[in-house]
């Protein structure tokens, strides 16, 4: 790719709403999880990172061209193939490759399309152009917009539309992690979770906590600092080892110190290495909190010793179930969409019966 191209998107359009199944890059999608009624999308990016080119799965969609369109600051026709003639029984040479216009995404197709025709004089710009963001939304790129967008509709196909909450998220920073840490992994990983808090929280914010063997409090989450926010370092301020209580107890006093109306969702990483005393100890604090606004959901790295935390299904001594858990092996190998739909697969409907057992307003 030249130069000027730091970003390239993976966009579909079909004449009707988009179903099946699909595989697209390392991604497995069944395209009803995009929402109903959506016939464009974005399933895919490719971007430069430190030098090198990265792929990331996504899935967001839109109901017709011009929603894509506005969404990626562009109009529906730069996003409509041309009509190619007929072809001719002799056609005659090529003709000169006619020069790029529209700006530089015409300039950069007219690269693609290996025109000669000289770039017009000026300043060469050295990324595409950012989406038009929305009112409010300040410098949010596009690949958290998308994202948000893909909550969105997660959201609205589980009959969520406009669920608002408090979001927090706690990261696992044992000795165990600094891997993951080191290769960015986690770093995409909070990339990927913000625009939860971006479509739920009515700041947008997301609280921030690390946790080892001890805990600490960070500056909140916000579209407009996670990009580079963690990068490759390891954060190893709090210890290598596992104690997961004290820092759940912390997010409960934060909470509770709170006294909102909204519901809390905590999202809390994990990749293991839960003992039997701490597990007796992380039973207590779900069953104590169970009555309270709060839901707790847990995401397991890789395939390890979690403790309590398998043992969800059957944990009983609680008002409300007000936990989940699901494990991956690779953050990597899941979609934007699927991601979500297993981060909200039951906080909707937690929400639903708190509501019912008078635990939120």
């Amino acid at each position: 790719m030249p130069d000027v191209v730091d970003e390239v998107l993976l966009l579909a359009r079909a004449p009707s709403a988009l179903t099946g199944q699909a595989r697209i890059g390392v991604a497995e999608y069944n395209l009803a999880d995009v929402g109903s009624g959506v016939t464009a999308g974005v399933f895919g990016r490719l971007y430069r990172h430190q030098g090198q080119w990265k792929y990331a799965a996504m899935n967001a969609g839109f109901r017709d061209l011009a929603g894509l369109a506005h969404h990626l600051g562009l109009s529906a026709t730069q996003l409509t193939p041309t009509a190619r003639p007929a072809a001719a029984p002799t056609p005659p040479p090529a003709p000169p490759a006619p020069a790029p216009s529209g700006g530089i995404v015409g300039r950069v197709m007219g690269m693609l399309r290996g025109s000669a025709t000289p770039t017009p004089p000026g300043p060469a710009p050295t990324t595409l152009p950012a989406p038009a963001a929305p009112s409010g939304a300040g410098s949010v790129n596009s690949t958290l917009s998308l994202r948000k967008e893909a909550v969105r509709l997660t959201l609205e196909k589980k009959g969520a539309a406009g669920l608002q909450a408090r979001v927090m998220l706690v990261m696992d920073a044992s000795g165990s992690m600094s891997g993951l840490y080191q290769k960015g992994k986690v770093q995409d990983t909070l990339e990927r979770l913000v625009p939860v808090a971006m479509q739920l929280d009515d700041n947008g914010e997301m609280e921030f906590f690390y946790y080892a063997s001890r805990y600490s409090k960070q500056p909140n989450l916000t579209a407009q600092n996670v990009v580079g926010r963690v990068g490759r370092k390891y954060h190893s301020k709090d210890g290598f080892g596992n104690n997961e209580p004290p820092v759940m107890n912390a997010v409960l006093k934060e909470h509770r110190a709170e006294r909102s109306a909204l519901p809390t969702l905590v999202l809390f990483i994990t990749d293991g290495g839960i003992d039997p005393h701490t597990s007796r100890e992380i039973e207590q604090i779900l069953k104590g909190s169970a009555g309270e606004a709060l839901f707790w959901q847990f995401v397991g790295l890789g395939n390890a010793n979690y403790g309590i935390l398998e043992r969800f299904d059957t944990l009983t001594g609680r008002v409300l179930d007000n936990s989940g858990f699901f494990a991956v092996d690779d953050l990597d190998r899941v979609s934007d969409a699927q991601l979500y739909d297993r981060l909200l697969t039951e906080f909707p409907d937690w929400v639903r019966k708190a509501k019912a057992a008078r635990i939120l307003r």
